[in-house]
């Protein structure tokens, strides 16, 4: 756990499922996306740490996004 900037380290625990806008490519983050307009929707307690998605779905996720401009 720690502060690096504008990134905050935590430990996981809790699941939550969280809703956007789109995907897009960042130079800011280290993981190279971010989430356009994220929020929590709600806390997933039937879902544990092992069950969450990978960087690999969200590359899945901006190649299927569709640009209308």
């Amino acid at each position: 756990m720690g502060e690096h900037g504008r990134t905050f380290f935590v430990e996981p625990k809790v699941v939550v499922e969280v809703k956007f806008g789109e995907v897009q490519r960042s130079s800011l983050y280290a993981v190279g996306y971010a989430l356009r307009f994220p929020r929590i929707k709600r806390i997933r307690w039937d879902l544990s740490v092992d069950e969450i998605d990978s960087i690999e779905k969200v590359e899945k996720m901006l190649g299927k996004q569709k640009r209308i401009y």
